[in-house]
């Protein structure tokens, strides 16, 4: 079945990676580039003018999708481009949602200032409120390769045991074949007082306690899981605030993609507000696919 990929298009170079992106994990998908108009008033129709603005807004944005999804005309897979009007937090997660797509790839516009608005505002609506994994690309075209990215070739799991971990696991090895796969156990304070370990896939709980002994019973899921992907592992256990020690592991072992998998709201203490995901997001700058 072709995979039908989503890319919300703002005009910056953050989403015009996003499409190179899309073009290249995707060769075969069939990808979607889409763009939200936002409401603005128009006043020509004043003083005996024509009125014409909202046309001329819109044939000057279709000229912009037009010219970004250039590259993408000698693909396997379809390529087409959508004009939407609306708010885009509303418009692009709702658009995405109704569609039925299978992927989501998207440039996150960060905002300065608060640590709390480091993630644009409609990444986190479409991250939040998304049915399907989200890859969103915070680092822009570089000079050695200012079109294409490359492909990841070291990928961290951020790995609990959850269904949500689980799933995210999965998904690195299906979605990146040639990559070689970390899944990373942070045992926090909080973790260890609760105990809160899902083994899942089977897996016997031992008579040790401790994040060790977690990390441990954990860490065996996580290789099970390989097994049955038939993928080699590597695994590494933590001690701390997970979103520093996360930020940390993907700048000193030279990581380019992280797969995270989607929670409510983490019950770590180094989250503050929103999820796991977010967080991580707000403080890596390689590649991050949230799976749902």
């Amino acid at each position: 079945m072709t995979t039908r990929v989503a890319v919300p298009f703002d005009g910056s170079d953050q989403s015009r990676l996003a499409i190179a992106y899309a073009f290249e994990q995707f060769p075969d998908g069939d990808v979607t580039v889409f763009h939200v108009v936002q409401p603005f008033p128009d006043h020509t129709k004043a003083g005996g003018h024509d009125g014409r603005r909202h046309a001329r807004v819109f044939e000057d944005r279709r000229r912009l999708l037009a010219e970004a999804v250039a590259a993408g005309t000698d693909r396997t897979g379809d390529v087409q481009t959508v004009l939407l009007y609306g708010r885009p937090r509303d418009e692009v997660p709702r658009y995405i949602a109704a569609q039925g797509f299978d992927e989501v790839v998207m440039g996150s516009r960060g905002l300065s200032g608060t640590a709390t608005r480091l993630l644009g505002s409609v990444s986190c609506a479409v991250i939040r409120r998304t049915p399907v994994p989200v890859t969103v690309l915070r680092t822009a075209p570089t000079e050695d390769d200012p079109v294409r990215p490359p492909r990841p070739r070291r990928v961290l799991v951020p790995f609990d045991g959850s269904p949500r971990a689980r799933d995210a696991l999965r998904y690195a090895f299906t979605r990146f074949p040639g990559a070689d796969v970390t899944a990373v156990f942070v045992a926090t304070t909080e973790a260890a007082a609760n105990r809160v370990v899902t083994l899942g896939d089977g897996g016997d709980a031992t008579d040790r306690t401790g994040p060790d002994a977690d990390g441990e019973r954990v860490l065996v899921a996580a290789q099970r899981i390989a097994a049955r992907h038939d993928r080699s592992l590597s695994v590494a256990t933590e001690c701390g605030d997970p979103v520093a020690c996360l930020a940390t592991w993907v700048r000193d072992n030279d990581v380019d993609h992280v797969v995270v998998g989607r929670s409510p709201v983490s019950r770590f203490r180094g989250v503050l507000k929103g999820s796991l995901a977010e967080a991580v997001l707000s403080r890596v700058s390689v590649p991050v696919t949230v799976v749902p």
